[in-house]
């Protein structure tokens, strides 16, 4: 690499990083295969349906995907869909049915046997999608609707807006330290804050990093940097040198996934405002600020 890079060169370079670690996963990860016990209810005619459903995909996409609704490619792929759909749900609700006559059956027969049977259960639980009252008061259930209504409901919530529960002082003084630090009036005491990255330094941080966490938008998550190995680690460090080098926070490096999370106390499940809103960075973000923060730290920085 040389001495100084541009931005675009250093997005570019953090694009390239991710996506070789992602083929590099996949090509050495083993893959999981079908476990029927996921699906208990999954039979033969569900996988001949599911293939037709496939089946009319592939000839539609061959077709030019057209979506003229008398178009005869069109009309077989969401008569599949619709026969898919049908007999799936069905399916599930009889081996839902099933478990829970087995409940209340177990219920009176071996109270060991029934609460095995609701730990089953229990551990069945997933994440669901759940409908919401959008910005016009309807309740929308389709997927790209949510989307929309989640999108306009944090758009709006990160504005500016009067409130008296706002901490009107506490951002002034935000602000402030903001201004502080731009004009240089806070200094570091740490003598090494604008000396290159080291290796070192760059492992000491990755060994912070939490396991088993939600990644980001790339999909990269903390085990993937863990098993990256030395040449990965230099790679990283001559990386984060440029970040430091030119002053410049990468793109990718900004981005975030905000997701919902439902706040609970039987709150209504429909209402937006029963959710907090988080959001998912890069696990490379998260990697070079643990090294700031320590330099920060080492400085007697109290930030």
């Amino acid at each position: 690499m040389d001495e100084r890079c541009s931005h675009r060169q250093i997005d570019d370079i953090v694009t390239d990083v991710v996506a070789a670690m992602k083929q590099t996963a996949k090509n050495n990860i083993p893959k999981s295969r079908f476990n029927p016990h996921l699906k208990p209810f999954w039979s033969a005619e569900l996988s001949s349906l599911r293939d037709e459903r496939d089946d009319c995909h592939r000839i539609w996409s061959e077709a030019g995907k057209p979506s003229n609704p008398e178009s005869v490619e069109k009309r077989n792929l969401k008569a599949a869909k619709k026969v898919f759909r049908r007999e799936y749900r069905k399916a599930e609700k009889k081996y839902e049915d099933a478990q829970n006559n087995d409940l209340k059956r177990a219920h009176s027969i071996d109270q060991n046997y029934f609460w095995s049977l609701v730990r089953r259960a229990r551990k069945k639980e997933g994440a669901e999608i759940y409908p919401v009252v959008n910005d016009d008061g309807v309740l929308v259930s389709e997927a790209d609707s949510i989307r929309d209504a989640w999108r306009s409901y944090f758009h709006d919530l990160a504005q500016p807006a009067e409130n008296d529960e706002y901490d009107e002082d506490f951002k002034v003084s935000v602000d402030a330290t903001i201004d502080s630090i731009k004009n240089g009036e806070i200094k570091w005491n740490s003598p090494h804050m604008n000396e290159p990255f080291t290796s070192k330094e760059v492992e000491k941080a990755r060994k912070k990093l939490k396991w088993k966490k939600a990644p980001g938008w790339d999909e990269i998550s903390t085990e993937h940097l863990r098993h990256g190995g030395s040449q990965f680690l230099k790679l990283v460090t001559v990386l984060f040198n440029k970040v430091r080098l030119e002053h410049y926070f990468p793109v990718n490096f900004r981005r975030g996934v905000r997701i919902p999370l439902y706040k609970g106390s039987g709150k209504k499940k429909e209402d937006r405002t029963s959710y907090r809103g988080i959001t998912l960075l890069s696990i490379f973000s998260k990697w070079l600020e643990h090294i700031l923060l320590g330099r920060a730290m080492d400085g007697g920085c109290s930030l």
